[in-house]
């Protein structure tokens, strides 16, 4: 029997210990692009405009208005709002943040970017510290950004600037969620689902329909309707050229080339291209 003493706290009897040896085993001649990455699903929005599905749809559209990003359609027990910055201009589009705010019927959860310093964290517009919990939530420090685990079926991810990130549990698959994070049934056909329930081919009409702003014809609704669906669509060709010089760096680069088997590169260089546009 190995015991340890705990007068002096010497360990007996250790030569009845199986002796370990470390083994180095090498594996050969496998390609890692065959191993499947087993992803959870998750809803993204980060730069002004860029938005992927919880079913994997990746697309761009331009506001300034609130928006809801994610909804529970079925039980009403929730709403998440995306506030972009209103005075973001293109001669500063570095600087660019988004706020949420999460409506709940224990009260309402908002975060707000001070990119970059910390962001402020209000519970029913009071200031919090992080780490806290509260009503459904508990709130978080993670590196540079906060999290937020919920009871509510989703876990949030915010970097404090203008990225946002949110896992669905599995009990929220079906038709239970909606917004501009799509519809969580592993169909990516119907992701772009207004918020009156039909469907359409249009990012930019579909985006807009989840503008949460109260005023009719608000000024960002305004913009919104009047902004170009690829901003890219009436550049010169010599622009176009320098754009896809800067952007080629996604599938040039060593750095990001070995991300290229796990994950398709074209719809962020298409975003790459956007912004380079809007820009």
């Amino acid at each position: 029997e190995i015991s340890c003493n705990s007068q002096d706290g010497v360990w007996k009897n250790l030569e009845e210990f199986l002796e370990c040896k470390v083994a180095i085993v090498f594996v050969r001649d496998i390609d890692m692009r065959t191993v499947a990455l087993d992803l959870p699903p998750y809803c993204h929005a980060w730069g002004m405009d860029h938005f992927r599905t919880m079913d994997g749809l990746i697309y761009s559209f331009q506001s300034t208005c609130k928006s809801a990003l994610l909804r529970d359609c079925a039980d009403n027990t929730f709403d998440i709002h995306l506030l972009t910055d209103q005075t973001c201009t293109q001669e500063d589009y570095s600087v660019c943040k988004r706020d949420i705010e999460i409506v709940t019927a224990q009260g309402v959860l908002g975060l707000y970017s001070n990119y970059p310093d910390p962001a402020t964290v209000r519970w029913q517009g009071e200031d919090r510290v992080v780490p806290f919990s509260v009503g459904p939530f508990s709130i978080r420090s993670i590196s540079n950004h906060i999290s937020i685990i919920s009871s509510l079926g989703w876990t949030l991810y915010w970097d404090q600037h203008h990225a946002v990130t949110i896992e669905p549990d599995e009990s929220m698959k079906g038709n239970k969620l909606c917004g501009l994070c799509g519809v969580y049934n592993d169909d990516p056909t119907d992701d772009w689902t207004r918020i009156d329930g039909s469907t359409t081919n249009s990012a930019k009409e579909f985006g807009r329909s989840w503008n949460m702003e109260t005023i009719a014809q608000s000024s960002c609704e305004l913009a919104a309707s009047m902004a170009p669906d690829d901003p890219c669509a009436s550049q010169s060709p010599e622009f176009m050229v320098a754009a896809n010089e800067r952007c080629a760096v996604l599938s040039a680069d060593a750095a990001f080339t070995v991300c290229g088997d796990y994950v398709d590169p074209t719809p962020f260089f298409n975003a790459c291209l956007w912004d380079f546009c809007r820009i």
